[in-house]
């Protein structure tokens, strides 16, 4: 599978893990996206580690991140916000809808933000994850993140916080990237 280098195509995505997910369309993020993206935050996250609609609009136009959006029948089924950093890519937000979770959106997302790291020269990927939350901390793992560090008091009222990081050349392991 090839993901889009370019700003603004569309590209419908091959997979066999789902049927839904061969329907999706991935695409960058744009303007008139943020109403959906907001609702998308309301659906998916706490009111404390959620996202407003002006660091939304912000991600949205700046030049040092990218937001990706899956697409399903004209509606955001989820999006993943990348932002640049000297040796890293951070992954600042990952946010599937709860009716399309379990059915390898999240994945694909992933996937991307490493294909993008790759294309910008980046030596790992770099994500944060609530401490309590033990099933994403796990599904993270599963796609080849380690901890870092702990993060005392990261999402204030959730809590605790794990730097992930995943090394995308495993002979280069940058410190920066701890």
């Amino acid at each position: 599978m090839r993901f889009i280098k370019t700003t603004h195509s569309v590209q419908r995505l091959q997979s066999t893990a789902s049927p839904l997910l061969q329907e999706a369309v991935l695409r960058r993020g744009q303007s008139n996206d943020l109403a959906g993206l907001v609702g998308l935050e309301k659906t998916c996250f706490e009111p404390c580690v959620r996202e407003s609609p002006g660091t939304i609009r912000r991600s949205l136009s700046s030049h040092h991140q990218e937001v990706w959006i899956l697409e399903l029948r004209g509606r955001i089924a989820g999006a993943v916000f990348l932002r640049q950093h000297p040796l890293a890519l951070r992954v600042y937000s990952l946010a599937v809808s709860p009716e399309m979770q379990g059915r390898g959106f999240g994945r694909q997302l992933m996937q991307l933000a490493e294909e993008r790291a790759m294309a910008l020269g980046k030596s790992c990927l770099i994500l944060e994850v609530r401490a309590k939350d033990e099933k994403v901390h796990s599904w993270y793992r599963n796609l080849g993140y380690t901890d870092s560090k702990l993060l005392p008091g990261y999402y204030s009222e959730a809590g605790d916080g794990w730097k992930m990081v995943k090394f995308l050349n495993k002979q280069k392991r940058t410190p920066s990237c701890r």
